[in-house]
């Protein structure tokens, strides 16, 4: 059998059977001390300059304060507390984790143990990034701590190749898997089969857009453009624009003089920022961005083009889909909607849609697209700058909710 690989609570070998040991005793949901080891592990991410200006690990790092847990427990109140039932860990939980975005697999596990559970995360045979080397440094220095070292039993992070007589033991221990990674690892471990009790959380292939109102940015000064520029860069290319909720479709809101307009202004700004952040990287890709435009063109899905450097392409389409396969590292397609007219959108865009991102509405016109998608399946409206924010409810469910057990509990013999 391959060997595995536990890179938490300590790097070293470990045999199946003591990885699925059952932890001695069991944690409260919302537990104090779990709230506390989190909230060391934000501190640890934060102190350290070589990471902390990163945005996945600042985010990271904030989403992991106490009193953002806090209220994250008081948000869920309504339900975490009854007098019918009483919230109960699931047991032990299978993580698979995504390689293209190398922070979900300590969100999914955070969330798992804020319920009680144990926790397996199986995170990629490759090489660990150094982003996911240091979140796990960072968890392993918090376990050092004797307040701490009981939480041991209840967080093994791994890797192994792919193996599926491992999948198959670790599946069959499992009272839930959580499968991220896109289509083809969720059809992988769809076929694998696992206990008739226990339930799977699936995370396929999404992608996301954005919707600008060009109004809005046009009437921006120097300083509100390069904002919105830096928090679009922040979306896109924070994992090489490869994350399901990076956009890679920018829909524009306002007239074909405005549309103009804004494609300039708007390309001048971003990849200004590109630039200075994203140089190296776009060097590598100009070859295959360059060649996707070329078989864009090819394909007759190109109107114009905005490519002056390698840092920043936006290709104007008629396409009507948002599901066009970008080649990431800042590829961009363009399309106009009508002012007003968000029901166009609804006709483009489809259930693979996550997120939406937008810029400049008002309350009103926010509430007007949220009607006018009902019966679409996009889980996220998010401001320009908050595609990578995650939250405890992902692609539409409550992750709390689904990694916790209602016990009903009656304390009194009800008489028919």
């Amino acid at each position: 059998m391959t060997e595995i690989t536990q890179y938490s609570p300590e790097h070293t070998s470990v045999d199946l059977a003591r990885l699925t040991a059952p932890p001695a005793a069991g944690i409260e949901v919302f537990d104090p001390v779990t709230l506390a080891f989190l909230n060391k592990i934000s501190r640890l991410l934060l102190a350290d300059k070589n990471f902390n200006r990163s945005p996945e690990i600042a985010a990271l790092g904030y989403w992991l304060r106490k009193s953002n847990l806090e209220t994250m427990a008081e948000e869920n109140r309504p339900w975490l507390h009854s007098a019918m039932y009483s919230i109960n860990p699931l047991g032990m939980v299978f993580h698979i984790a995504p390689s293209n975005v190398d922070t979900i697999f300590l969100y999914s596990l955070c969330i798992s143990l804020l319920m009680g559970n144990s926790n397996v995360v199986r995170v990629s045979s490759a090489p660990l990034t150094a982003t996911a080397g240091f979140i796990i440094s960072c968890i392993n220095k918090a376990l050092a701590e004797e307040e701490f070292r009981h939480l041991k039993e209840y967080i093994k992070i791994i890797t192994y190749s792919h193996q599926d007589s491992i999948n198959e033991y670790l599946s069959a221990q499992a009272n839930c898997r959580v499968i991220w990674g896109g289509n083809d690892t969720v059809e992988h471990f769809r076929n694998i089969p696992s206990s008739v009790y226990s339930k799977d959380l699936l995370f396929p292939n999404r992608i996301s857009c954005s919707l600008i109102k060009a109004s809005a940015f046009l009437a921006s000064d120097a300083g509100g453009r390069q904002s919105a520029a830096n928090d679009f860069f922040n979306d896109s290319y924070t994992f090489d624009q490869l994350g399901c909720s990076s956009p890679r479709f920018i829909f524009v809101l306002g007239s074909e003089e405005e549309k103009e307009l804004f494609a300039t202004e708007f390309y001048k700004s971003l990849s200004a920022v590109a630039l200075k952040r994203y140089a190296g990287k776009a060097t590598l890709l100009s070859v295959q961005k360059f060649n996707h435009l070329v078989n864009d063109v090819l394909a007759g899905r190109v109107d114009t083009a905005r490519h002056s450097n390698n840092s920043a392409y936006f290709v104007e389409t008629e396409d009507s889909s948002p599901d066009l396969e970008s080649c990431y590292g800042g590829y961009f397609y363009l399309r106009r909607i009508e002012a007003g007219s968000f029901a166009q959108l609804k006709e483009m865009v489809t259930g693979k849609v996550q997120t939406l991102t937008w810029f400049g509405l008002n309350d009103k016109e926010l509430a007007d697209l949220n009607r006018a998608l009902y019966g679409k399946r996009i889980d996220r409206l998010v401001p320009v700058g908050e595609a990578l924010s995650f939250n405890y409810i992902w692609d539409g469910m409550n992750l709390f909710e689904e990694l916790s057990r209602r016990r009903f509990i009656s304390r009194n013999r009800i008489r028919l």
